[in-house]
């Protein structure tokens, strides 16, 4: 008997099920006994209701597993996508493009002159008719060959202050995308500490509704005990709003208003290596907004350059070839203009373009010491969290959890009061609160830094 086929998108279902579950469970789907109805019935109820229960687990776990695939992003994930569809950076695209443009037609002069000239001809007397005239086809041209190299380097200056303005624009943009990250990270990390103080204030609640039920406690502690865990799904629930919004702030930069992740992948520790500040002072001259003043400074060099060539005379030359009718020889014309004035007739304009020049120079330089200052205040900060980090992970946090436990020690046996117990756990949350507060400026901070020195620490 022919077997019925198999659906494509199942094959892959039943192999998986010939391979792993048919083998744990020992149930033979197929037997090469007598089918008898006894048998049939029973292999047969089985082996189906194996291959059920088999699609009904693995299923959800294969979707589940490809769910939690698509449902987080890291942080290299959302650089990459705000640097590849950020709306605002094919604009820049497009610039470039056109700078292109200018590029090549900068080098193109004026086009040559061809003229033809009869005279002496369709006059009176012997002029009369052609058999007198002179006809003179000649040539002309601008020699303008230093003009069309300056003004191409005019252009191709001009793209490089469009490269720096699209890599400030990228910088910025890129240090954004980090800030949305890093917050939606901090709210993430924040959601899960509620969630812990919510676990305890839970416990807290139940261990006090003991104490109240054997008359050991007032009422009134089992009301405030109620009173914090209500508070606290309060924050919970505003914090589920901030990871949406931080969420949502994150795919906009590549476009994206219906995110296809709820989460962010990272950590918020605070690397404990030292940060060089030498190191990353010295690439500041790299920075983008710095080069863009001096590829303004170097643009302004190439329009000084243009308008001095301009100034120059530019001789135009001509040549050609005359016919004389009455005789009918030829001969050869040629001849040069020479345009009169003075050199410096565009005197006004190079002390402007200079004035420009020296301004472009002067933000440069003001622009780095201004980043160095900011850089040294920002590697300051850092090592200032650095430190705060590890105060609070190896000694502070550490000996308010002892302080807590034996708190709790103490309510229980009735030596403490349960506000004695409470300010306890208050003291712990608010210290669980500060690190993570402190680590998520940590990363800002960093992310500072990295924008100036224009290269990962």
């Amino acid at each position: 008997m022919k077997k019925p086929p198999i659906l494509p998108f199942l094959k892959p279902i039943v192999s998986r099920f010939y391979r792993v579950v048919l083998p744990v469970l020992k149930v033979p789907f197929f037997s090469p006994k007598k089918p008898i109805a006894g048998r049939f019935y029973v292999r047969g109820r089985i082996s189906i209701s194996t291959m059920l229960c088999a699609l009904i687990v693995w299923l959800p776990v294969s979707a589940q597993a490809q769910t939690e695939r698509m449902a987080s992003i890291t942080m290299q994930d959302a650089l990459t996508k705000t640097l590849l569809q950020h709306p605002e950076l094919p604009g820049y695209r497009e610039l470039l493009k056109s700078a292109d443009g200018y590029i090549q037609q900068a080098g193109i002069g004026e086009r040559p002159e061809l003229s033809f000239v009869v005279e002496d001809a369709f006059g009176s007397g012997d002029f009369n008719g052609i058999d007198n005239a002179q006809s003179t086809l000649s040539l002309s041209w601008l020699l303008e060959g230093e003009l069309l190299d300056k003004r191409t380097l005019a252009a191709r200056s001009q793209k490089n202050t469009f490269i720096a303005q699209q890599e400030v624009k990228r910088l910025d943009i890129a240090a954004e995308t980090a800030r949305y990250y890093l917050a939606a990270l901090f709210f993430q990390k924040k959601k899960q500490l509620e969630l812990d103080a919510i676990t305890q204030l839970e416990r807290v609640q139940s261990e006090v509704a003991k104490r109240v039920k054997a008359g050991a406690a007032p009422h009134a502690d089992l009301y405030r005990a109620q009173a914090n865990l209500s508070e606290k799904k309060l924050v919970l629930n505003d914090v589920g709003y901030e990871i949406d919004s931080a969420i949502q702030n994150l795919a906009a930069q590549w476009g994206e208003f219906q995110p296809d992740f709820a989460t962010v992948q990272g950590s918020l520790d605070v690397p404990d290596q030292p940060v060089n500040l030498f190191a990353i002072r010295e690439r500041l001259a790299q920075n983008p907004n710095i080069q863009l003043f001096l590829s303004e400074e170097r643009l302004a060099q190439s329009k000084i350059d243009i308008a001095k060539a301009e100034a120059k005379a530019l001789w135009r030359v001509n040549a050609g070839v005359r016919r004389y009718e009455a005789t009918n020889d030829y001969g050869v014309v040629a001849g040069f203009s020479v345009p009169l004035g003075s050199r410096d007739r565009n005197k006004g304009k190079v002390s402007a373009l200079s004035a420009q020049q020296a301004v472009s120079r002067a933000n440069a330089e003001a622009m780095r010491i201004r980043m160095e200052a900011q850089l040294a205040n920002y590697v300051r900060s850092f090592e200032r969290y650095q430190d705060s980090e590890a105060a609070l992970k190896q000694d502070i946090i550490p000996r308010i959890e002892r302080a807590l436990k034996e708190a709790e020690k103490a309510y229980k046996l009735g030596k403490y009061s349960f506000e004695e117990w409470s300010s306890a756990q208050r003291e712990l949350l608010a210290a669980q609160a500060a690190l993570l507060d402190l680590q998520f400026k940590a990363h800002l901070n960093r992310v500072e830094i990295e924008r100036l020195a224009g290269v990962a620490i």
